[in-house]
């Protein structure tokens, strides 16, 4: 139940689909790639990832364009992009590299492009927040989740010049939409 709702909440928040491009920053084997082509086909949708093993995993399962890189120095000319998602990797970055990635997301952006950011939300209850301490501690976990709850990343996305249009929890998601900032 939960899956799908964070899906659907995904879905609703990408602009008209049709002709649209579509920047997966931190793509991994493509699981997300996978979904936005099979649910969006008119979607042009490219992949970005710094493991080369990932990358090509990612290019075989979707047929799609996965490049090699790092989100902190985008391979894409400026305002070519609609939609740029980091989904569940700002937590992997430092954070001046989390910076430059969300500077680098919003030079990639068109004018009127949206940046979809989906992360872990905060755990609810004591034995959550004890079990993501233990994660943390034996290193399944990046220490720069906890930054990411509460106000630290609509911070970050402010400082980078990006107005956050919502930020939601779903389940155990957080979703938060940005757009450039305009003023």
């Amino acid at each position: 139940m939960g899956r799908t709702e964070v899906r659907e909440a995904f879905l609703g928040a990408l602009p008209s689909k049709d002709g649209m491009r579509l920047l997966d920053v931190g793509c991994g084997r493509g699981g997300l790639l996978a979904f936005v082509l099979h649910q969006c086909p008119g979607v042009e949708a490219i992949g970005l990832e710094r493991n080369p093993r990932r990358a090509a995993i990612a290019h075989r399962s979707t047929g799609t364009s996965v490049v090699r890189g790092d989100g902190g120095r985008l391979p894409f000319q400026s305002k070519t992009m609609d939609v740029v998602v980091l989904a569940k990797s700002l937590h992997h970055m430092s954070p001046e590299t989390r910076a430059r990635t969300l500077l680098e997301s919003r030079r990639v952006l068109r004018r009127s492009g949206r940046l979809i950011v989906l992360e872990r939300t905060a755990p609810r209850n004591v034995l959550e927040r004890l079990g993501l301490h233990i994660e943390v501690g034996l290193g399944g976990e990046d220490r720069q989740v906890f930054h990411l709850f509460g106000p630290g990343l609509t911070g970050e996305l402010e400082a980078a010049s990006f107005e956050v249009l919502s930020d939601r929890a779903i389940r155990r998601t957080r979703l938060t939409l940005a757009r450039r900032h305009t003023g």
